[in-house]
């Protein structure tokens, strides 16, 4: 589950379409929303993987978005929510301790 976020639409909707860009060969299957309504922010706490744009003005601190990354595009910034982990993350970490 991946959020964006930025305060400019043309910012969410570039960067969502590069992210897309980038899987070539591949084609993004699940769901996908450029830009998310005010209206329709509840769609965050989707069981599914998905790929979203928020504005930067919408709150969205009362949903419960579990295993996500909310990546911020104007602060070049991210923040992972509850139970988010990476493939081979705990292996990962015990081979930087070793270099």
């Amino acid at each position: 589950k991946v959020i964006l976020r930025s305060r400019s639409k043309a910012k969410l909707s570039d960067t969502s379409e590069a992210l897309c860009e980038l899987l070539f060969p591949l084609k993004w299957q699940h769901i996908y929303i450029p830009i998310v309504p005010e209206g329709l922010t509840e769609y965050l706490e989707a069981p599914t993987p998905y790929l979203m744009g928020v504005l930067s003005s919408i709150s969205t601190e009362n949903l419960n978005y579990e295993q996500s990354i909310e990546i911020d595009i104007d602060k070049s910034s991210y923040k992972f929510g509850k139970d988010f982990s990476l493939p081979f993350s705990d292996e990962m970490m015990l081979m930087r301790k070793c270099l």
